[in-house]
C-alpha cells in the first residue's frame, strides 16, 4: 500500500532453499528465473521475498534484486527492566482486530498489508512457539504486537505497533505475561523506537513495471 492509500497486489516468493549438498550450482537462479518469467506472463508489476538471514542480501543483489522493506529493532535485556509498565495491560485478540490496529497505524505510509487469513497463518505459526497477536491498552492508547520465542527464554516481537513513548512501557508489560532473558524489538522503520534501535533492511524486490519503480525511488527521495 502506497502513502496515497492505493494498493498493488504483488506475489510473494516464500521458502526458496537450495539443498547444502547441491548449493552454488545455480538452482536458486533458476527458480528465480523461471519465476520472474511466469509472473510477468500473469502480469504482476513487481515480486518480492525475504531472505532467511542479512548475509543472503548481496546474492540477491547480484541477480538484479533491490532492497526495499526495513524495519527498526532494539534488543532489550531482563536486567534493564524496571518493572514500570505504566499501567498497560495486554490480551490476546483475534487476526481481525490485530489488522484493525495495525493498519491504524500504518495509514500514509508505504507499507505491506496483509488480509485477515494471511494475520491468521502468523498467529498459527506464534502459537507454534509459544506466543500470539496480542492488544496491548494504555487507557485510551491501544496497539498490537505479534510475538513468539525464537529459544527457550528469547523472545521475539515480530511487530510491535504503538506510540514511541509507550513501546519501552510494552516491553515491560510483556515480560509480566512471557518470561525471557531477552526480548527482540521490532518496530515500523520509520518511527524513532526504543533507544538504541537500528534499521535494517528484510525484504527484497525486483521491479517488472519501470512506472512503479519510478513511483517508488521518487517516494523514498
Amino acid at each position: 500500500r502506497w502513502a496515497d492509500g492505493r494498493e498493488e497486489p504483488l506475489p510473494y516468493v516464500y521458502a526458496l532453499a537450495t539443498n547444502p549438498y547441491v548449493q552454488g550450482k545455480g538452482h536458486a537462479r533458476q527458480l528465480l528465473s523461471y519465476g520472474d518469467q511466469y509472473l510477468k506472463e500473469k502480469g504482476m508489476k513487481a515480486m518480492v521475498l525475504v531472505p532467511a538471514s542479512p548475509s543472503l542480501h548481496r546474492f540477491f543483489e547480484a541477480i538484479g534484486m533491490q532492497e526495499c522493506f526495513a524495519t527498526r529493532k532494539v534488543e532489550v535485556l531482563t536486567s534493564n527492566l524496571t518493572g514500570n509498565t505504566g499501567g498497560g495491560t495486554m490480551a490476546p485478540i483475534s487476526p481481525k482486530e490485530y489488522n484493525e490496529i495495525r493498519e491504524t497505524y500504518l495509514k500514509g505510509t508505504f507499507h505491506m498489508t496483509y488480509t485477515d487469513h494471511m494475520v491468521q497463518f502468523q498467529q498459527i505459526g506464534s502459537h507454534l512457539f509459544g506466543g500470539d497477536l496480542f492488544k496491548l491498552e494504555f487507557g485510551d492508547t491501544v496497539g498490537c504486537a505479534a510475538i513468539e520465542y525464537v529459544q527457550q527464554r528469547r523472545l521475539l516481537v515480530k511487530e510491535l505497533m504503538l506510540p514511541q513513548e509507550k513501546m519501552l512501557q510494552a516491553v515491560e508489560v510483556i515480560s509480566q505475561e512471557l518470561d525471557a532473558i531477552r526480548y527482540h524489538i521490532r518496530t515500523p522503520a520509520f518511527w524513532d523506537g526504543i533507544n538504541g534501535s537500528y534499521v535494517q533492511p528484510f525484504g527484497m524486490i525486483t521491479w517488472y513495471d519501470q512506472e512503479l519503480k519510478a513511483k517508488y525511488h521518487k517516494q523514498e527521495g
